[in-house]
């Protein structure tokens, strides 16, 4: 009779699955792959367990409980320190970090010159929902025309002044927006937080020090919000476009895989009854992407 595995169960096969990889791993490099000498006697190929430690710049007996499968609790910068030794991807990082129970880094370092064509096309030419693609400090760098007119981007040619949160107190946010105004600028400074301790920029200085201004930006960073979407729920919610009126939209978030520079948001209309006003919104905007 088959029964789920319990969470000692559970731990256990993780354990004994993170020393397999991290055995498999250490196997398939070589020293001169990570910057040894060869050494001319070896009874295996592949690193030794303390070639591993030592680059990981941990100690063998400790690395050594890892592979033998046993209870211990690495560190989240063990773990990457250990990833490193390997030479691991992104994907077999992560993996690690799964295997240990832990959650793995987020990443803020890739390029936004490196966004897939196929998701810049798939935003300009989506014409039945809004779908823009934001950067992590709050910055819109592609959006349909629905988009466009929703948010009003266009107009805004500096990627500083296009900014999310530099654009707090903007007239046309705050009656867009509406009652939902307080709690969505809280979820941006929020994101902006999130995205700026891990990765402060040049770039996301200059958006902090224009929002130092803003009494509600103050307050929400000292509040220590913290957020990973603009409108948690998914809605209803309502919006006021000056020419379009009043719509009811669902929106959600969407971030690519292994990705935390850029994520998606996309805006339907909640009920049949939005659709005309979608319609008068595609031909109001502009589709685009930042150079």
């Amino acid at each position: 009779m088959s029964r789920d595995a319990g969470p000692r169960e559970s731990r256990s096969a993780r354990h004994e699955a993170l020393a397999l990889f991290l055995r498999a791993r250490r196997k398939a490099l070589a020293p001169e792959d990570v910057g040894l000498q060869p050494r001319t006697r070896r009874r295996n190929g592949g690193l030794s367990r303390e070639e591993v430690a030592y680059l990981a710049g941990i100690s063998a007996d400790w690395y050594g409980r890892l592979e033998a499968g046993l209870a211990v609790v690495p560190s989240s910068s063990t773990l990457s320190a250990i990833a490193r030794a390997l030479r691991l991807s992104d994907v077999e990082s992560d993996y690690l970090f799964e295997l240990s129970g832990l959650v793995a880094p987020r990443r803020h370092d890739a390029p936004l010159g490196n966004v897939p064509d196929a998701v810049l096309k798939l935003i300009v030419s989506t014409d039945r929902v809004g779908m823009g693609l934001w950067d992590a400090y709050m910055t819109p760098i592609a959006w349909n025309a629905i988009a466009d007119a929703m948010f009003d981007l266009s107009g805004y040619a500096a990627p500083l002044e296009r900014n999310s949160v530099v654009r707090m107190l903007d007239p046309y946010y705050v009656a867009y927006f509406g009652d939902d105004y307080e709690s969505v600028s809280r979820q941006v400074v929020g994101m902006f937080r999130r995205a700026h301790a891990a990765q402060p920029t040049d770039f996301s200085r200059q958006v902090f020090e224009r929002a130092q201004a803003y009494p509600d930006f103050k307050r929400y960073w000292d509040e220590y919000v913290i957020a990973d979407e603009a409108t948690p729920a998914a809605g209803p919610h309502f919006r006021h476009h000056p020419i379009a009126g009043t719509i009811s939209i669902v929106t959600t978030d969407l971030f690519m895989l292994r990705r935390h520079d850029v994520f998606l948001r996309a805006i339907a209309p909640a009920h049949a009854d939005a659709d005309a006003a979608f319609l008068t919104l595609r031909r109001l905007g502009t589709a685009s992407h930042a150079e």
